[in-house]
């Protein structure tokens, strides 16, 4: 414990050590007592009595999160003391000349047993080490130690993604997800909040949304190097550790570049063509624009499409996009037309009109319309599945009445809560609580498209990049 107004140090994880940081990372403050609670690296090496190589290899082989520990250290036979600490690491390089190709060689009995690739990952994970990559000060992205970089650098730094979609990451308009996706090779769907995974939840995250993670995928990896091309991206879930769905954005069809692509517009578009009805929301104004020939001719994509330069024209754009990919517009000899799913979503949406101003809603409910079609679509938005064993369920009345207030129920889940100041202390609902967890899956589905759609628009410069905009954009 020392002073906290006289260190200097960054917060984070042990792997900092690591690297070659400013020598303390802080582990704790106390506000009260102006307390800080401080590991120094050279403090730690010096202790020791090794280098800082030496050090380094000493916390590789005690595991980090890109490195599993070698195995003699998890031996009761070998290593007694357990949990193991670091000494135990730097006592068997000290014993193998201080080497950890000689510390394997020694233990080849138990590598080959426990994990004979130890070597080759610890070698992956040195070289990573070696040459991390880092944000410099001026905002440039540099690989330590170029001048030494391998030629085979791809095998323990990986691929990385183009520098625009970092940015477009760092301004808000688009979310981490989908860039994860990609870098990871691996889509990871975590545990809901109620911690149930019913059979239509099982259905809903391994096929039914299956379709427009492709899509997301099919609208960003063409334009990325062909690493990312010809690699699968699975799919692995929290219910299931067996799971192992390899998906590759090819297999999307028909292709949504292709769908995409055949939109296009002009700032002019709302002189000819001003939102109907008095609408102020998006998903309502496209929907129902979508409904007119005229404005669909307009926006229909003639040769290549640049120049996308105002922010309303460009959210028009993408909303049309993604009303095409998921189904509400079909495109007929060459023309696009509301499909019978797009004109009855329209037709909520302006019955819905009526209903916010006999509410004086503050804020449109489309979102919500729109995420009720979608569920409807996955036959999740029923008064089916109902599920005894979490409790919550309507008691009162006859089948009938407890279907409709079921119903009613998971409709009335889809808006948003508005409550006092102090929160919300009744009775937690599990079943409503699991349904939430459906509907949330399909928004983040939508989400994660949307996004794609609009980084899309960019990263194929159909859109001006320099702007100031991006988290309007995104909020939108």
């Amino acid at each position: 414990m020392i002073d906290s107004e006289q260190v200097a140090g960054i917060m984070g994880s042990l792997e900092l050590l690591l690297y070659p940081i400013h020598d303390t990372i802080i582990r704790n403050l106390n506000w009260d007592a102006k307390e800080v609670t401080v590991i120094s690296k050279k403090q730690l090496i010096r202790s020791q009595n090794v280098s800082e190589s030496m050090f380094i290899d000493a916390l590789l082989m005690c595991g980090t999160s890109f490195l599993p520990s070698f195995p003699p250290l998890l031996d009761n036979n070998i290593t007694t003391r357990q949990p193991f600490i670091i000494v135990d690491a730097i006592n068997i390089l000290r014993t193998a000349d201080k080497s950890v190709a000689a510390a394997c060689a020694s233990f080849s009995d138990i590598l080959q047993s426990k994990d004979k690739d130890w070597l080759d990952k610890y070698q992956r994970a040195r070289m990573a080490v070696n040459h991390f990559i880092y944000i410099a000060e001026s905002g440039e992205v540099k690989v330590n130690d170029f001048d030494k970089l391998t030629k085979d650098n791809y095998e323990y730094l990986g691929f990385q993604l183009p520098s625009e979609l970092y940015h477009y990451l760092n301004r808000g308009l688009i979310g981490p997800e989908i860039l994860s996706w990609i870098t990871h090779g691996q889509i990871v769907i975590t545990p809901t909040l109620d911690g149930f995974a019913s059979e239509e939840y099982k259905r809903l995250i391994t096929k039914q949304l299956v379709p427009l993670r492709q899509q997301a995928l099919a609208l960003i990896v063409p334009k990325l190097h062909n690493f990312f091309k010809f690699e699968d991206v699975t799919m692995r879930v929290w219910f299931d550790d067996q799971f192992a769905l390899k998906m590759n954005y090819r297999t999307a069809q028909p292709p949504p570049l292709q769908l995409a692509d055949s939109w296009n517009a002009t700032p002019d578009i709302y002189t000819k063509f001003p939102p109907p009805a008095k609408t102020t929301d998006l998903i309502t104004f496209e929907i129902l624009s979508a409904s007119n020939t005229p404005f669909i001719e307009m926006t229909q994509a003639k040769g290549k499409i640049r120049g996308l330069d105002d922010a309303r024209t460009l959210e028009t754009v993408a909303m049309l996009r993604f009303f095409h990919l998921r189904g509400y517009i079909e495109t007929i000899d060459g023309q696009h037309s509301l499909t019978r799913l797009g004109m009855a979503l329209a037709t909520a949406l302006v019955e819905m009109k009526n209903t916010e101003r006999d509410l004086e809603a503050t804020k449109p409910l489309a979102e919500a319309i729109l995420l009720g079609f979608e569920l409807i679509r996955f036959q999740l938005l029923t008064s089916e599945n109902k599920h005894e064993e979490l409790h919550g369920l309507p008691l009162k009345g006859s089948d009938s009445d407890k279907a409709s207030l079921l119903l009613i129920s998971r409709c009335a889940t889809l808006l948003k809560l508005g409550h006092q100041s102090n929160g919300y202390t009744g009775p937690l609902n599990k079943n409503f609580l699991h349904f939430r967890s459906l509907s949330s899956a399909v928004r983040e589905a939508n989400r994660s498209l949307l996004e794609s759609i609009v980084a899309s628009m960019f990263i194929h410069g159909q859109c001006k990049r320099d702007r100031d905009d991006f988290l309007k954009i995104s909020q939108e």
